[in-house]
């Protein structure tokens, strides 16, 4: 079942609003374990300690799923950011 959070209409205005954890693994669609995963190893998302607690900023993730497009999987990310639409 989806979090209040990310099903009320105000969520989608709210690009600064800061997610726990659990609701960022839910919005990007993988378990809280990938993402602690990908912050140990120091990969994307970016992410904020505040005290202990992480919490991720929606437009932070908007960004992480911009920037994870491919159009081939044999595509390096640096030839992502360079190629220019013709």
């Amino acid at each position: 079942m989806p979090s209040p959070v990310l099903s009320s209409p105000e969520f989608v205005d709210r690009g600064q609003q800061l997610l726990t954890e659990k609701e960022a693994a839910e919005f990007l669609r993988v378990s809280v374990k990938t993402l602690q995963s990908w912050r140990l190893q120091g990969k994307p998302p970016r992410f904020m300690k505040l005290s202990r607690c992480v919490r991720y900023r929606f437009d932070d993730l908007i960004r992480f799923l911009d920037a994870s497009g491919r159009n081939s999987t044999s595509q390096p990310a640096w030839e992502r950011r360079t190629h220019k639409a013709i």
